[in-house]
């Protein structure tokens, strides 16, 4: 996408909105059909060891849950000291791949590779009871979507 891309505005747009709801510094997933958003999720991870768990949730949701065929992951994270969102995922087939900085401002991607992987799909089934147990978190952490990119 393009640096004057509607879609990466709308973004940004909709990460000022969710930081000022109190969901700055969350992992902030987003699942779409085509080019409109059918879930957005707001997680407060403790770091590294919540990953796996995430990704699994992610999964479960973007490919099981609402058969999403894109997604953007934003993830929050040092860049030097500053704070920055890393958002990375493929909308309309687009694929997304910068940085936004604590003023909004889209910045370059650091190049280095994202500590979360949520496009695989993951293949294995999965039970009823932990389908119930994430259908019950997807509640607790669901957030408003952007109406449009």
């Amino acid at each position: 996408m393009s640096e004057a891309s509607p879609s990466v505005a709308a973004l940004g747009g909709w990460l000022r909105e969710r930081r000022d709801a109190g969901d700055d510094g969350k992992t902030l997933l987003l699942g779409f059909i085509a080019s409109d958003a059918c879930f957005a999720v707001a997680a407060g991870l403790r770091g590294e060891r919540d990953h796996p768990g995430f990704e699994r949730f992610a999964r479960y949701l973007l490919h099981r849950r609402f058969a999403c065929d894109g997604h953007v992951l934003m993830l929050p994270a040092l860049h030097g000291d500053a704070p920055v969102y890393l958002v990375h995922g493929c909308v309309a087939a687009q694929a997304l791949a910068f940085m936004v900085d604590a003023h909004g401002h889209r910045c370059r991607w650091p190049g280095a590779a994202l500590p979360l992987r949520v496009d695989d799909h993951d293949r294995q089934p999965t039970p009823a009871l932990l389908r119930r147990d994430m259908d019950a978190r997807f509640a607790a952490l669901a957030v408003p979507p952007p109406s449009s990119l």
